[in-house]
């Protein structure tokens, strides 16, 4: 069965959903300029139902240590997700010092760019694929749009990976059906309005991917 992200989540009531939902990863955002932001010490509330069979994803983008350090005391994450240009350094002194299982986010518009997987496959436990944000974007994410699901198609790594960018419950079952995907992720295409979440998007989002 395929798996489910709920991303930038910043609520109890959409989190409660997610969970009661079926949702197998909920993430958390921690990047000032995201409608979806949450600061560290929120979450230690946010995350105190979540059982421990529901992995969190804490969502950062070029983040220094101690922001990462406070996620990590008060969300205790399942998983770190590099959502900025962390270099290799970077990614190995992270996954060195932190100890967090990490996921790379690729950005992608053209084959060229899953070029970029093989130089982390070594570091991290899991790729996230999303759609290159379009010039002059303030979020290297969340930007609700999609790229080319065919590039993925015969992509060979050997680490799992999330499909991400521009889903929603119309468009998932075809994004599944192109890529093969076993997990995908969605934000933006389960809200009513930017960062707001709608728990029947939610629900339904869900429902649509857990019937496939």
């Amino acid at each position: 069965m395929v798996q489910v992200k709920i991303c930038g989540l910043k609520d109890k009531q959409a989190i409660q959903c997610a969970v009661d939902s079926g949702a197998d990863y909920l993430g958390f955002i921690f990047f000032p300029p995201s409608p979806r932001y949450v600061v560290p010490e929120e979450c230690e509330s946010l995350a105190e139902d979540i059982t421990r069979t529901v992995k969190k994803v804490a969502v950062v983008v070029d983040a220094e240590d101690d922001l990462l350090s406070d996620i990590i005391d008060y969300l205790d994450p399942d998983y770190l997700q590099l959502h900025g240009n962390e270099s290799l350094e970077r990614v190995q002194y992270l996954k060195t010092t932190f100890a967090v299982p990490l996921i790379k986010a690729i950005t992608v518009k053209s084959a060229q760019d899953l070029e970029n997987t093989k130089k982390y496959e070594d570091f991290v436990e899991m790729f996230l694929f999303d759609a290159k944000a379009p010039e002059g974007a303030d979020l290297p994410g969340g930007n609700g749009i999609a790229f080319d699901w065919k590039l993925l198609s015969e992509i060979k790594i050997t680490k799992p990976w999330m499909l991400s960018g521009g889903l929603n419950s119309a468009n998932v079952q075809e994004a599944i059906e192109q890529t093969n995907a076993k997990i995908v992720d969605v934000s933006s295409g389960v809200e009513s309005s930017k960062g707001v979440k709608d728990l029947q998007r939610i629900e339904e989002f869900i429902k649509t991917v857990k019937n496939i």
